[in-house]
């Protein structure tokens, strides 16, 4: 077992201190891949992140609990959060195998831009994504805009329905959202409708990567807005985004900076202990 100082969970995301997405973060000491996969496979949460500082610069390597992602958002924001807690510091950036990610630190809130998301392609009726998402096809749109997929340093399905109520409907049929994400060589399935002005309703499923629903994904958002950006009028220039469903909700803030999204939101540190 680590010693219980060597890492910190926080919940990411965090509506009123409760709930968001929890994320488990440690310095990274050498260890190898595999060594970092046992912890994640024994930690069991939606991600794992190893921070290793080296000549004043952060890298930050992510893990779920069965593979290793290039980005994670949420834990990006653990991460900044760790590297604060940890050695007193606020950096403006930390480097990622998705890439450089930029941050801003405002009113006691990181926020961080995760690169402009990517269009990658248009998905067709018969790709198997009403199969796996239990709805027919004419629900997956909102206002003309169909599902796509988008890389915002990893990709994802970014699937539009026509309200709320169906986005609370869905019922994933595992195998085949599995199948069909390694068919797209895409993560999951990020389900999203909008409600009042600025506000975005969602829903996130990797069952690939051992994540059958996440409460609160920053890189799939993070394609959302990009989305919605490319539709003129349909986003303003902040707003909030609900992610999940019962018990299990995130709350994200999104700010356009400069022309760039950033998603940022509330994070709590809470003691809890780990057998890894």
């Amino acid at each position: 077992m680590e010693h219980r100082m060597d890492y910190q969970y926080y919940e990411v995301f965090s509506p009123d201190q409760g709930g968001g997405n929890g994320a488990l973060v440690m310095e990274d000491r050498d260890f190898s891949d595999a060594r970092k996969q046992q912890i994640a496979a024994r930690a069991n949460l939606s991600e794992t992140i190893f921070i290793k500082k080296d000549q004043g610069r952060f890298i930050l390597t992510y893990f779920t609990p069965v593979e290793e992602v290039a980005l994670c958002g949420h834990g990006t924001l653990a991460g900044l959060h760790f590297i604060r807690d940890r050695w007193g510091l606020v950096p403006d950036r930390v480097m990622t195998k998705g890439g450089e990610v930029e941050a801003v630190y405002e009113e006691g809130l990181f926020y961080i831009h995760l690169g402009q998301a990517r269009l990658v392609k248009e998905l067709a009726a018969d790709e198997g994504l009403s199969q796996a998402l239990g709805r027919p096809w004419e629900d997956l749109t909102l206002d003309g805009m169909t599902p796509r997929i988008y890389s915002s340093g990893i990709s994802d399905v970014i699937c539009p329905v026509r309200s709320k109520e169906i986005l609370d409907q869905i019922e994933v049929d595992r195998d085949s959202l599995v199948g069909m994400s390694r068919k797209l060589g895409v993560v999951g399935c990020h389900v999203f409708t909008l409600g009042a002005a600025g506000v975005v309703h969602a829903r996130n499923f990797a069952p690939l990567y051992g994540i059958d629903e996440e409460s609160a994904t920053g890189t799939s958002n993070n394609s959302v807005i990009t989305y919605l950006r490319e539709k003129e009028g349909r986003i303003g220039e902040s707003g909030v985004i609900h992610q999940g469903k019962d018990s299990m909700q995130g709350l994200l803030r999104f700010r356009i900076i400069r022309g760039r999204t950033f998603i940022g939101g509330e994070v709590a540190r809470i003691d809890k202990a780990f057998e890894i």
